[in-house]
């Protein structure tokens, strides 16, 4: 008997709409709170905006970044149901390759040769740093064996593949990594 209590309660208050209002940098779809476009300094897009919320976490709520297409989405305001009213974002920080080798490694000498072949093939260029001439690297990466590549961007490291790849096997891992959001 109480379930179709409740369907009523859903039915009675699903046709209701509640609009979200239309800021400098956000606008909504008519009568809704999906967002149509967005428009701040790093231009105007109309697809694959977040729709960012804050959740309730027992006692507390928490907001929610996204980290999505090259940008690090946030929300200046909420609502009190935790619809998001303005959003923001800001570019995300840029991605570095690098490849640890050292003078004494013979794995590395041929990881070496293959960073340099595959810098005139790619135009997204791999930073070669020698352990043997910088010797903060090894403990700022966590650099235990050689050689290695590692994928960050800012300070967090993405990605690391460990050991000796054939040209094409490193440049198929560097596109797959690069590829995920």
């Amino acid at each position: 008997m109480r379930r179709p209590v409740v369907l009523l309660i859903m039915a009675w208050f699903s046709g209701q709409v509640f609009a979200a209002v239309n800021t400098d940098t956000t606008t909504f779809q008519a009568n809704s709170r999906v967002i149509k476009s967005f428009s701040d300094e790093h231009g105007e897009t109309t697809k694959h905006i977040p729709s960012i919320k804050k959740f309730d976490a027992g006692q507390y709520f928490y907001s929610q970044t996204l980290k999505y297409h090259d940008f690090v989405w946030s929300c200046k305001e909420y609502d009190d149901g935790g619809q998001c009213l303005d959003l923001t974002r800001s570019p995300r920080p840029p991605i570095r390759l690098v490849s640890f080798v050292h003078d004494r490694n013979d794995q590395s000498k041929i990881q070496a040769d293959l960073v340099l072949l595959y810098n005139q093939q790619n135009d997204k260029k791999i930073e070669l740093i020698n352990l043997s001439e910088d010797r903060t690297a090894r403990s700022k990466y966590q650099v235990s064996t050689l050689p290695v590549v590692v994928i960050v961007r800012g300070d967090e490291e993405i990605a690391r593949k460990t050991g000796l790849e054939t040209r094409q096997n490193m440049s198929n891992w560097i596109k797959h990594e690069l590829s995920k959001p």
